[in-house]
C-alpha cells in the first residue's frame, strides 16, 4: 500500500514519507469551527493594516501593524495563519503542519480517476454530511494552494486542481480556494 491511514485524522505516503491532513465534511458548507472542514477556503495572502503590502502572517509586515486577510469563513485567516491554528491546536498530535510545495500537492493526483477530484483515492472516501477526519476522507474538484510563489512575481502562486489534475497560477489574495496540510511523516 502507498498510503497508510494513521487512524487520527492523517494519511502518510509510504513512498515520499509526507503525512498529509485529512478532510473532513461537517455539513457541506464551510464551517469556521472545524479547521478540517474540506469547504473551508483562504486566500494565499492579505494585506499589511496600514502599508498594504502582501503578507501570510504578521510576521511579514512591519512593526505595529496586522496581517489582514477575507476568507470565505469571516476567521480573516491566510493560509499560513490557518496552519498556524492547525499546529497551535497540536492536529493529531503534531505541531510541524505547513503548506506543501506544488509537487508535493501534485504528488496526490491521481490522473485515472474519474469522475472527480482526480486524487488517489484515500483522500477521497466515505466523504459525506457530518463525516470526521477519522471516518471520512474528503477533497474538493476545485483548487488548492500550494506554498509555492511563481518565480519573479511574489503576487503569484502555484495551485493543483483536483478536477482536471493540472497545475496553475493564481493571484495571492484570491480568498476561493482550498488547502491542505502536510508534514513530513518520519
Amino acid at each position: 500500500l502507498k498510503y497508510k491511514n494513521n487512524c487520527n485524522g492523517t494519511i502518510t505516503d509510504q513512498n515520499t514519507r509526507l503525512m498529509w491532513e485529512v478532510k473532513d465534511d461537517y455539513n457541506g458548507s464551510p464551517n469556521p469551527d472545524d479547521l478540517n472542514d474540506v469547504n473551508n477556503y483562504y486566500p494565499w495572502a492579505g494585506t499589511c493594516s496600514i502599508s498594504g503590502a502582501l503578507c501570510g502572517t504578521a510576521a511579514d509586515c512591519p512593526t505595529g501593524q496586522t496581517c489582514n486577510a477575507s476568507d470565505g469563513q469571516s476567521t480573516g485567516y491566510t493560509i499560513f495563519q490557518w496552519v498556524a491554528q492547525l499546529n497551535a491546536k497540536h492536529f493529531a498530535g503534531h505541531k510541524d503542519w505547513r503548506i506543501p510545495n506544488v509537487r508535493e500537492l501534485q504528488s496526490i493526483v491521481d490522473y485515472g480517476t474519474y469522475p472527480p477530484p482526480d486524487v488517489t483515492a484515500a483522500f477521497n472516501r466515505n466523504c459525506a454530511a457530518a463525516c470526521t477526519v477519522t471516518t471520512c476522507s474528503c477533497t474538493q474538484s476545485s483548487l488548492y494552494w500550494s506554498a509555492t510563489t511563481l518565480a519573479g512575481l511574489a503576487y503569484i502562486a502555484w495551485v493543483v486542481d483536483f478536477d482536471d489534475g493540472l497545475v496553475y497560477t493564481e493571484f495571492k489574495p484570491y480568498d476561493g480556494y482550498y488547502v491542505r496540510a502536510v508534514r513530513s511523516g518520519l
